[in-house]
């Protein structure tokens, strides 16, 4: 009895200890989460690709991860930061008071204002108002002060905060150099850890690799494509600044909406401007050919394997992207994917004890007939 209750005592003393431990852990790498699950994902994408550069390496570790890293470098890291740089750059350019003048003073803008007076003419307390150009120019200048301020909070932000970036950076390459040669062992090490059998936990383990790696293909793949297309059409009709509407096309592409945030308004822009042919161009473009780009190569990337309904595909990215920034596009539908598999495995394997309805079986009851004496009987007697 007295060794039952040691033991009891420290069984309770080891969990206190191991729950203060990850309490501890959990602490220390709080602040570097978005990095952790950027580098998580960057390792279940870019294993096939380690894993042909070690069969060419011949085995060697190191070349293979250094190949890896190159890789990730041109055609994630570099178009990115390319992006962002000349986003920046376009958009402060663009909304540039000099520039505000001159919109106020184009063709756009006077049949915009005629548009709006002609709008408000037939109502009897504004048939004394005029919307002036003015107006427009102090409207505008209203709306783009925040964008203005948040470009320039944002370069302050990035130039003082350039020990973050690297201190991240080196994180990133720690964790994505340590675990790409050392992938199947911890995968190994996961199935032990869980008390699931080993086919639960390479089903769940599996859903996830798949799903990662279906959406971030389709994510990119697709609004790149969307982003391109968009700017041909942006081309082709003679639309200014169409390098910045196209990197603002292709960054659109990542979340749910797509191009549309840019090629309807873009459409409208030549609409109002009197450009018939080039508002016709942009928009069937946009609705017969680039609406339809996500149809046509998201299932060419997204496996079979995942079968996740594409309304919740959309409200887990748009959840994603409200908790996570950009990325959350990629972690939404993964987590979605874990409860549905969950969820899956559940009814599969742990199906809810159904009660039996309860058997009443009848009860037989004997009638004894009690034979009481007529009135005829009472009188022959």
């Amino acid at each position: 009895m007295q060794q039952k209750k040691q033991e009891f005592h420290t069984r309770n003393f080891f969990y206190a200890l191991l729950i203060g431990a990850i309490y501890l852990a959990y602490l220390l790498v709080k602040p570097y989460g978005g990095v952790i699950l950027f580098a998580l994902v960057a390792v279940i994408v870019f294993r096939p690709v380690y894993i042909a550069f070690f069969r060419l390496a011949y085995g060697r570790a190191s070349i293979a991860i250094t190949l890896t890293f190159l890789l990730m470098f041109l055609v994630v890291l570099l178009p990115a930061l390319w992006i962002g740089q000349t986003l920046i750059q376009q958009l402060t350019q663009v909304i540039n008071e000099s520039n505000i003048t001159e919109m106020s003073q184009s063709e756009l803008a006077n049949r915009t204002l005629t548009l709006i007076n002609d709008f408000i003419e037939p109502f009897p307390f504004l048939q004394d108002y005029q919307v002036t150009g003015d107006d427009l120019v102090a409207t505008l200048s209203r709306s783009l002060e925040p964008v203005r301020n948040y470009l320039a909070n944002f370069v302050i932000a990035v130039g003082s905060s350039s020990l973050d970036l690297i201190t991240n950076a080196i994180i990133f390459l720690a964790l994505v150099g340590a675990a790409l040669p050392n992938y199947s062992r911890l995968m190994h090490w996961l199935k032990k850890l869980s008390p699931l059998n080993d086919e639960l936990d390479t089903k769940i383990l599996s859903r996830i690799t798949i799903m990662t790696v279906s959406m971030f293909q389709g994510v990119i793949v697709v609004a790149i494509a969307q982003g391109l297309v968009s700017g041909l059409l942006f081309l082709i009709t003679g639309t200014p600044i169409t390098l910045l509407l196209t990197l603002l096309a292709i960054t659109a592409g990542i979340i749910p909406l797509g191009a549309s945030i840019i090629a309807v308004p873009v459409g409208l822009y030549h609409l109002i401007s009197g450009n018939y042919w080039q508002a016709s161009v942009v928009l069937l473009g946009y609705f017969l050919i680039v609406s339809n780009i996500d149809n046509v190569i998201r299932p060419m990337l997204v496996s079979k394997e995942t079968p996740l309904n594409s309304a919740l595909v959309i409200l887990s990215a748009f959840g994603g992207l409200s908790w996570f920034g950009l990325l959350g596009v990629i972690y939404g539908p993964v987590i979605m994917i874990i409860l549905m598999t969950l969820v899956e495995i559940y009814k599969e394997h742990f199906p809810i004890i159904q009660i039996e309805p309860l058997q009443i079986e009848p009860v037989q009851v004997e009638v004894t007939t009690v034979l009481t004496p007529t009135t005829e009987t009472v009188a022959d007697s």
